[in-house]
């Protein structure tokens, strides 16, 4: 330990005495004279030119039309992320909001259903009736409906058919009783119009020898 003390005394001393002795060693001479100026350089040689280049070529229309659908694809592509990810975000958030829904009370027990045979169907003349239980409904059929020769007593409605003069004739609409076809009676319309009336073979045969054949 004593010894470490001593070097360390001795270190300080010297190093104190090298700091003065250096310290009166410092004298300042004069200032030196400028120096000339020196030679001034030769520009330098100038370098060769490069072969040139060779022309760009235009792009086509095909290139432009594929660069400018790439860009806009994967732009669209990023949007449709964005957006997708917007709306999920937008529903989670909708969702979160919602109340949790409960369970309802338990519905009441349905009414039996009707067995096959409380199904009917009725037709009088052209009005048809169908049941289903103890309900009915009743619709009125549009179809021609042959009501026989005509009667000067009876009514007659649309869709009726009846034969008159040796024609078949068709009511449009309600005929009041009396209302005969024909004659100007807008409510009828000729549907079949009577032949004409053949020649009776029978005279004829007598006005000609019949070993001949009849007359055509």
């Amino acid at each position: 330990m004593l010894e470490k003390d001593i070097a360390d005394i001795i270190k300080a001393y010297t190093a104190a005495q090298i700091k003065e002795a250096s310290a009166s060693l410092r004298v300042h001479g004069a200032d030196g004279k400028d120096g000339k100026d020196g030679l001034p350089g030769r520009d330098g040689i100038d370098g060769k030119d490069g072969q040139p280049g060779k022309d760009g070529a235009s792009p086509d229309e095909a290139a432009i039309i594929e660069a400018v659908a790439l860009h806009f694809e994967r732009r669209f592509a990023e949007l449709s992320l964005a957006w997708e990810r917007s709306a999920q975000a937008a529903i989670a958030k909708a969702l979160d909001k919602m109340p949790v829904p409960k369970d309802g009370a338990d519905g009441k027990d349905g009414k039996d259903g009707l067995p096959p045979e409380s199904l009917s169907i009725e037709q009088d003349g052209r009005l048809l009736t169908v049941r289903v239980g103890e309900k009915s409904h009743t619709i009125r059929l549009g179809h021609v409906l042959d009501a026989g020769v005509w009667d000067d007593a009876k009514a007659y409605e649309q869709g009726d058919g009846v034969t008159y003069g040796g024609s078949f004739w068709i009511c449009q609409e309600a005929a009041p009783i009396g209302a005969a076809p024909g004659a100007g009676c807008k409510a009828w319309r000729l549907a079949v119009k009577r032949g004409r009336d053949g020649k009776d073979l029978r005279d004829s045969a007598s006005k000609h020898d019949l070993s001949k054949g009849l007359p055509i």
